[in-house]
């Protein structure tokens, strides 16, 4: 390509349409923390923590996202939250 063609592209794709977001809700660990809710319908951020096999923090952070939490456990030191997927109904194929 000429010089010319280049210069009318002087913003990348995400910034001429902010929308446009591919991986919004769709991480590695936010996948994973979607996963292990699937199977465990009810879990605490330690049992989540070692299906993610990511840190503590970025698990927190992808449950924030996609899950809403229920409660506090009863057991355990610092009495994690317990999570449940914001939307249950959904396959688990996504």
């Amino acid at each position: 390509m000429c010089a010319s063609a280049h210069a009318g592209l002087k913003m990348p794709a995400f910034l001429r349409n902010p929308k446009l977001k591919p991986r919004f809700r769709n991480g590695r660990v936010q996948k994973a923390c979607r996963r292990a809710l699937y199977g465990l319908e009810e879990a605490s951020t330690s049992e989540i923590v070692e299906w993610t096999g990511a840190t503590r923090a970025n698990t927190y952070r992808a449950l924030r996202q996609v899950a809403v939490p229920v409660g506090r456990s009863k057991k355990g030191s610092g009495r994690p939250n317990l999570w449940r997927l914001d939307t249950p109904d959904a396959t688990p194929n996504e």
